[in-house]
């Protein structure tokens, strides 16, 4: 079985260390450290079999398919590179957050 690669871009961690700074301030710092490791779990869990992971049908762009893992409350968005092996996990929101913000930002 291949194994991809996998990144996270600087976009991703600094959303992760959002997410971890809000939880860790308005509910507990246990709370905050386990949604963080069951976040980077799932984003390790990328290295077998990526494809498993539905589309992120939010996000429409022509030259990139953007996928996602829903993790509790939160989106993590990522794209794989078949060529190179690898994932790139671009981006990591709530899932109450506004989708029209993700369009903007990856869609054409």
């Amino acid at each position: 079985m291949v194994s991809y690669k996998v990144s996270v871009s600087d976009e991703a961690k600094e959303a992760l260390q959002e997410i971890h700074s809000w939880l860790k301030e308005n509910e507990s710092t246990a709370i905050a450290d386990s949604v963080r490791d069951g976040i980077l779990d799932e984003i390790e869990s990328l290295v077998k079999i990526p494809q498993k992971h539905g589309i992120a049908r939010e996000i429409q762009n022509d030259q990139i398919l953007y996928r996602r893992i829903l993790k509790w409350s939160y989106r993590i968005i990522f794209t794989i590179d078949e060529d190179e092996i690898e994932v790139l996990v671009v981006d990591i929101v709530h899932t109450k957050q506004n989708p029209e913000r993700l369009q903007d930002k990856f869609g054409n």
